[in-house]
């Protein structure tokens, strides 16, 4: 299978809930319960869909070893994000930003982060794959040359494999719809 040489991922509201602009206070660990990751009022950042499962993958399988993990958020709260990510693990010792090779966190367009993690990684945007849960920064992303994957639901299954599959079809500088709805012929729709 043909795959990407960067999966870019947006954060909040693809791989967790609520978005940092919600807390009250840097996402921290908790101790009740064991592992959860709050603000300073107990609220609780969870991750959605198979985020989790997917970081891991990324992270420790050698069928990902020749691609790199990019975060591309454009939080106000960039200073919680990176909490989060430090506090959130996605396998035994292992938290969100030990994942990342490149972390482009703060207000702006999606088309600023991906060029800068163009430059951090010397990879063209048409070797990359973006997902998002907000269309209008799929919109953005598509037009750099990279395959989008729009996915308001969060970072889920069908998400993740809808946008493979489109990559290793060659799909390009467009936006995949990783949204599966209920009666669809394979969920995908080209924009």
């Amino acid at each position: 299978m043909d795959r990407p040489r960067v999966v870019v991922l947006d954060l909040d509201g693809l791989c967790w809930w609520p978005e940092m602009y919600m807390l009250q206070g840097k996402p921290r660990r908790s101790r009740h319960p064991p592992h959860a990751v709050t603000d300073a009022t107990g609220e609780r950042i969870d991750l959605l869909g198979e985020t989790e499962s997917i970081l891991a993958s990324l992270h420790s399988s050698p069928d990902w070893a020749d691609t790199a993990v990019a975060y591309a958020s454009r939080t106000t709260e960039p200073a919680y994000a990176r909490a989060a990510l430090a506090a959130l693990p996605v396998a035994p010792g292992v938290a969100m930003a030990d994942v990342a090779a490149v972390a482009e966190i703060y207000p702006g367009r999606k088309t600023t982060h991906m060029a800068a993690i163009a430059a951090a990684t010397g990879v063209s945007a048409d070797e990359m794959i973006f997902f998002d849960n907000e269309r209008r920064n799929c919109v953005d992303v598509a037009g750099t040359g990279a395959l989008a994957v729009y996915a308001p639901s969060g970072l889920t299954g069908y998400a993740w494999e809808a946008g493979l599959a489109a990559y290793a079809q060659g799909e390009r500088g467009c936006i995949i719809d990783g949204e599966e709805r209920r009666g669809s012929r394979g969920g995908r729709r080209r924009w």
